[in-house]
């Protein structure tokens, strides 16, 4: 777990990464730390590595709503990068996300030693239930 203070701080940064984005509908930052409140890895929203910015060739879904086009999105989500990131998911304990994970990512997370979610924003109701329903908790912070 992560004092308020400190997911506050971490929040913070989460945002500042998550200005990095190459997709023009969210800009979403993640942070994942260690049982000790070190930084692991960092992620954020975008195409996968040497595809073109969706800013610079729209990939079709950045004018539609984002639950509604997560099919035709081509982005990798702040994070499933912050994941690949890591040396190995048996190292982290904490993730903050400007904007609480989607089922898809829950269950990648899930697949890890992360306990403790910070979002920022509430994106899916039902991906939060299904991290509650395994014993993980979660605490909104303000972004």
């Amino acid at each position: 777990m992560i004092s308020s203070d400190k997911a506050y701080i971490w929040m913070k940064v989460a945002k500042i990464i998550g200005t990095m984005s190459t997709c023009p509908r969210r800009d979403v930052g993640a942070v994942i730390l260690n049982d000790l409140g070190h930084v692991l890895s960092t992620g954020f929203n975008g195409v996968p590595s040497g595809m073109t910015s969706c800013f610079d060739n729209d990939c079709g879904a950045s004018s539609e709503p984002t639950k509604d086009s997560l099919d035709k999105c081509i982005a990798v989500h702040a994070e499933m990068n912050a994941l690949m990131q890591l040396r190995t998911p048996r190292e982290a304990s904490v993730i903050i996300i400007t904007s609480s994970p989607c089922k898809h990512c829950i269950k990648m997370l899930l697949n890890t030693e992360i306990r403790f979610i910070a979002y920022g924003e509430l994106y899916d109701q039902d991906a939060m239930v299904m991290w509650m329903d395994n014993e993980r908790s979660y605490a909104s912070v303000p972004v």
